[in-house]
């Protein structure tokens, strides 16, 4: 059980960094999506909370997740991205 939970919170995390990715490409250059990534993936508290069974990583996976959705609906004008968000 505590596996598990140890596995959805490290995927998270991974999902995190791409999320962040895809948000910052959004508004910047391709050079600043990835920077902010990698700033993501080595900042010891993301790391930490993503090793262990902490509802902190599953919170900002699901934050970041809903900032994509509102960036898109503002940028296509499409009402299915409100409603996922």
């Amino acid at each position: 059980l505590i596996f598990s939970g140890r596995v959805v919170s490290a995927l998270a995390g991974t999902i995190s960094v791409y999320l962040i990715y895809c948000i910052a490409l959004r508004f910047y250059t391709k050079k600043v999506a990835l920077l902010s990534a990698a700033l993501l993936a080595v900042f010891p508290l993301h790391v930490t909370c993503s090793r262990y069974v902490k509802e902190d990583i599953l919170m900002t996976f699901f934050i970041l997740l809903a900032v994509l959705f509102v960036v898109k609906a503002i940028q296509q004008n499409k009402i299915w991205f409100y409603v996922l968000a």
